[in-house]
């Protein structure tokens, strides 16, 4: 089977406070065979949370540029229009969430299956 990409949510926001929670969108109509993930990135000297529900795939650091994310989650078909993550320091966050069908994949190492996800 071939991953078949099937939707997408997208924000671009500022901070001005030291420590904001972040609405990060998820795209509509997510399922349980399905792999929901986040790409997040913000100003180099932020940090963000891992969004509940979610496991970090990976972040990387453009020292004086910026900071990137990645997390990802199996489908629960209960999911809202949102996910929070708290950022530390100011600035801005840009984020897209997307998700996948008959989605496997190594990445970092890690391999991603729908089916080596508990049903439930």
């Amino acid at each position: 089977m071939t991953a078949s990409f099937v939707g997408t949510a997208a924000t671009v926001s500022f901070a001005s406070s030291a420590s904001t929670t972040r609405a990060l969108p998820l795209p509509t109509g997510i399922t349980t065979s399905e792999v929901v993930m986040v790409f997040a990135f913000t100003d180099y000297d932020c940090t963000l949370s891992t969004p509940s529900g979610f496991t970090l795939l990976g972040t990387v650091l453009e020292t004086d540029y910026l900071r990137s994310y990645v997390w990802y989650k199996k489908g629960a078909g209960t999911e809202g229009t949102s996910v929070n993550s708290t950022q530390t320091g100011n600035g801005f966050t840009v984020s897209i969430a997307a998700r996948f069908t008959d989605f496997t994949a190594v990445l970092l190492g890690d391999v991603i299956d729908v089916s080596d996800f508990a049903q439930g």
